[in-house]
């Protein structure tokens, strides 16, 4: 599987079978650490390719820092349907995380993965106000 999009944002829904993302970002400010940061969600949209068809996967968001995961979201569950006119399935998703605790500056790494892989991922950027 691969992704179309990963974004980190202050919301993030589904709703019919739309994702609703609602200001991206990718830098947080803050004068305080550790600081516990506002709520804010991570959306994506991933598409299966030939033989991911009609599995489920399961799947986690991290936070990661320095290569240690400081935060781990609930499992989610992502399937992709058979193929229907040579259009390959997708699977939108949308988590939005809440106490979110941030030890201090630096480079952030928001990683959507299977127990084996990591699908996608993208910076997060925390910075001096």
């Amino acid at each position: 599987m691969k992704s179309e999009a990963f974004l980190i944002a202050d919301f993030v829904s589904i709703c019919e079978h739309k994702l609703t993302i609602v200001n991206t970002f990718d830098t947080i400010k803050s004068d305080t650490f550790p600081f516990i940061f506002r709520p804010f969600g991570v959306g994506y949209k991933l598409i299966a390719d030939k033989r991911e068809e009609g599995r489920e996967y399961e799947l986690t968001v991290l936070l990661r820092r320095e290569g240690k995961t400081v935060f781990t979201g609930p499992p989610m569950k992502a399937s992709f349907p058979k193929a229907k006119q040579n259009i390959r399935g997708g699977h939108i998703g949308a988590l939005n995380l809440v106490g979110v605790t941030f030890e201090g500056l630096g480079t952030y790494i928001v990683e959507l993965r299977t127990k084996q892989k990591i699908i996608c991922q993208t910076e997060l950027y925390v910075v001096k106000s």
